[in-house]
């Protein structure tokens, strides 16, 4: 369930971009005109569209539309569906927890003790420390674009002028930036790349070795869980003693400054000075230090694993819902559910199993809570799609089209407000039809005594 939260929320952000882009807030096409706007580092770019572009962009925003309002039928159906085996799978394993049955023993694993690391290097720059995890963080200083944009409607005729400022900027970064070109001062060459050493280029990294916890090797799943980062400190002598081959200034937080070959100040290794050019490159470390954790999973042998829980089967969308999808959409859900039966717990401290058991009941209802909060919202924007053609075509009369966009704003939000709640209403019908017939009794009394007041 984990794993289709995110998906959403990044489709969400996708979404968002694409209404944005059929409202036209950013325009990209018809006549271009660019000009300085007198201020260093900012050029203003402005692009005219005229209503037949807007006219057919909308259209195809409405076809997208069509299509997210029909997969948004296949995610809340999921979503219901996922957590009714996600309950179903954590009811079972907390009866497995309480079973004497010895063969449990030898499927489901619990325990409270130390994670063993050992030592871990990054070799390009000759840090080692003892820990579960190390990883290098690397930043460099480079150009960057903000852009702020405006639109203005025509009056009259349904074009549109959008005048996009790009003002360049300078920031340290852990990925390249690109840059389109437009902003006044940009570099032909655009920011430099990331510097090599030793043949390896200087990115951000993690670095990890086996771990282990009581005897037990801890699966690559739950090492990513393992994320409680600190700095490394230098503090020689100690577990966490460092020798950096390339540098002999080393700081309390350990850290590297590359000066670029523009720098005309600083030797490889010093600290940043308050000015940096482009091009300079500073890197840290960060470290996960031995402790404790509590693991609730599965095992086979002494190797630790996912538990899926016996007698609950893993969740697949139903097949009447693979139309809205296309296929393609069926298979991304169901890939991104299979392991709602499946519990792998990793977590710092001493926990309890009745108390893991409780947070994961939590964690399943409020990521539940989430995703109908975002089908909602994924129901507005596709109505908003859909209806975009409307109030675009009205826009050669100005004030009408603001008039049309206001009403299907409001008839997006009715839409979003009725469907959202009957899809979850119909899954319940389907996934817990006692549950669904209980909540069903009061509004048809209610329902039951207004006919009876009426006469019907």
């Amino acid at each position: 369930m984990n794993r289709l939260f995110v998906f959403l929320i990044l489709l969400l952000a996708l979404v968002v971009c694409v209404e944005a882009e059929s409202q036209n807030e950013i325009v990209v096409g018809g006549d271009v005109e660019k000009r300085a706007t007198g201020s260093r580092g900012s050029t203003t770019v402005t692009t005219r569209k005229s209503w037949f572009e807007r006219v057919m962009d909308s259209f195809v925003a409405a076809a997208i539309g069509f299509g997210m309002f029909f997969f948004t039928f296949a995610i809340l159906t999921a979503n219901e569906g996922a957590l009714v085996t996600r309950l179903r799978s954590i009811d079972r394993l907390e009866e497995d927890l309480r079973s004497t049955d010895p063969e449990l023993g030898t499927r489901l694993f619990y325990t409270t003790d130390t994670v063993i690391g050992g030592s871990l290097s990054d070799t390009t720059f000759g840090v080692s420390t003892k820990a579960l995890r190390i990883r290098r963080l690397v930043e460099m200083y480079q150009y960057h674009e903000e852009t702020s944009t405006k639109t203005v409607k025509d009056t009259v005729g349904g074009g549109e002028t959008t005048e996009t400022t790009y003002t360049l900027k300078t920031g340290w970064f852990d990925y390249q930036q690109s840059l389109s070109g437009n902003a006044e001062g940009t570099p032909a060459g655009g920011n430099p790349s990331f510097p090599t050493l030793s043949g390896e280029l200087v990115m951000s990294r993690d670095f990890t070795c086996p771990l282990t916890i009581s005897g037990h090797k801890l699966s690559d799943s739950q090492i990513s869980q393992i994320s409680q980062w600190v700095p490394l400190r230098c503090e020689p002598p100690g577990p966490e003693s460092i020798s950096v081959a390339h540098s002999t200034h080393l700081h309390d937080q350990c850290s590297v400054y590359l000066p670029s070959a523009a720098s005309s100040y600083g030797t490889f290794g010093e600290s940043a000075p308050g000015l940096a050019n482009i091009g300079d490159v500073r890197i840290k470390w960060e470290v996960v230090k031995e402790g404790t954790y509590t693991v609730l999973c599965g095992q086979e042998g002494t190797q630790l694993r996912g538990y899926r829980v016996p007698g609950v089967s893993e969740y697949r969308l139903p097949l009447l819902c693979y139309p809205c999808t296309c296929g393609i959409g069926a298979w991304i859900i169901n890939m991104l559910t299979s392991t709602v039966n499946v519990i792998d717990v990793i977590r710092a401290g001493t926990h309890s199993s009745d108390d893991i058991v409780v947070s994961l009941r939590k964690e399943a209802n409020f990521a539940s809570w989430l995703l109908r909060v975002i089908g909602f919202f994924l129901f507005f924007i596709s109505m908003m799609l859909i209806l975009s053609p409307l109030p675009t075509i009205l826009d050669i009369i100005g004030f009408v089209g603001d008039v049309a966009r206001f009403g299907t704003t409001l008839i997006s939000i009715a839409m979003a407000s009725i469907l959202t709640p009957l899809v979850i209403a119909v899954c319940w019908v389907a996934y817990r039809p006692l549950i669904a017939m209980y909540l069903a009794i009061p509004p048809f009394v209610v329902w039951l005594f207004f006919a009876k007041a009426k006469g019907l």
